[in-house]
């Protein structure tokens, strides 16, 4: 198995999986963890730790990337913080689209005058 096809199976059972700190996987509700669930994380603990790192890094880009359509537009500090809401909503798998999207169009040499 894949780290995401065990990431999408864990979270199918209704567990939460994240990263705890750059080496340390954080699962909830663990007390109901099985130990086949426990022996197939700890296996696969490097590649699915390397996936959520990933994951965070491009959310952390697609949060920067829309604060620039957020300064294009003026937006207020309750503007900024439903934005940043909106692209923690954003599935994994789409953020990247999403956040190339924004830097094309309000990237730094993009042309602001309206």
């Amino acid at each position: 198995m894949t780290a995401a096809s065990i990431l999408e199976l864990l979270w199918a059972q209704g567990f939460t999986v994240s990263l705890a700190g750059n080496d340390r996987l954080a699962v909830s509700p663990a007390s109901t963890l099985h130990d086949s669930q426990r022996e197939l994380l700890r296996a696969n603990k490097a590649e699915i730790l390397a996936l959520l790192r990933d994951e965070k890094a491009t959310t952390d880009a697609l949060v920067k990337a829309a604060m620039l359509a957020c300064d294009h537009f003026g937006d207020s500090p309750a503007d900024r913080d439903l934005m940043r809401a909106e692209c923690l909503a954003v599935p994994a798998h789409q953020q990247a689209e999403l956040r190339d999207h924004f830097l094309k169009t309000y990237g730094a040499n993009h042309d602001r005058a309206a």
